[in-house]
């Protein structure tokens, strides 16, 4: 799942203009109970619903990733995930004092795309046949990862690179990519390298409810 064209979308920060039960970055969150937010920033939102992604994925609900600024010393940055199951505009809440991480509010339009890892495995594929190597290097259908080189964000899919790579404690039978944002000083996304990673646990996503994920930081 890829990203909408952030570019053509962002807006002032003078006044938040998107509802909160949206797909989004910055502006005003959605809340379903009073939280403090002296200390946090608002990154994005994704609403996985019926009317705003494929059905192919099979999740519902809203994910919603926030920064602690108390916390950007560790390796996640202060980077965190919360999971809200049902949203709805009866649970909604005005969200109070809130800060974004990024200088705009910006629209986001989930849209179905494809990955394949090209990790170790992949390449294992060769088995040391310089031709066959030659071949799955220079393979490159339409579309195919394009998520690393024509978009900001992604949703889901593949790394480009083996996750123990990436974050040695983690491996990916346990855990599987939730999101991948590449840093862009232009519009505020910066944490001290060139990608921020979000992954989950294969059983919390499998259950469809979201839970334990893990955020790093890595070059690629």
């Amino acid at each position: 799942m890829n990203r909408g064209a952030i570019g053509g979308t962002l807006l002032g920060e003078a006044e938040y203009v998107q509802p909160s039960l949206v797909s989004k970055f910055g502006g005003e969150p959605y809340c379903e109970e009073d939280e403090d937010w002296s200390s946090r920033r608002f990154f994005a939102q994704f609403l996985f619903s019926d009317d705003s992604c494929p059905e192919a994925i099979g999740i519902r609900g809203m994910l919603r990733l926030d920064c602690d600024e108390r916390r950007r010393r560790d390796s996640s940055m202060g980077f965190q995930a919360r999971w809200f199951s049902s949203p709805s505009i009866d649970k909604a809440k005005p969200a109070k004092h809130v800060r974004s991480y990024g200088k705009w509010e910006a629209a986001a339009t989930l849209e179905w795309g494809w990955s394949l890892a090209r990790d170790n495995k992949f390449f294992a594929l060769a088995d040391d046949d310089e031709g066959i190597w030659e071949l799955l290097n220079d393979w490159e259908p339409e579309g195919f990862v394009s998520s690393e080189r024509d978009l900001h964000w992604t949703l889901f899919g593949w790394p480009p690179s083996d996750l123990s790579d990436l974050a040695p404690e983690l491996d990916d039978v346990t855990h599987r990519l939730l999101a991948r944002f590449e840093g862009n000083l232009q519009v505020g996304w910066h944490w001290g390298t060139n990608f921020l990673y979000f992954y989950v646990p294969v059983e919390r996503l499998a259950s469809g409810a979201i839970a334990d994920v893990v955020a790093f930081t890595a070059n690629v």
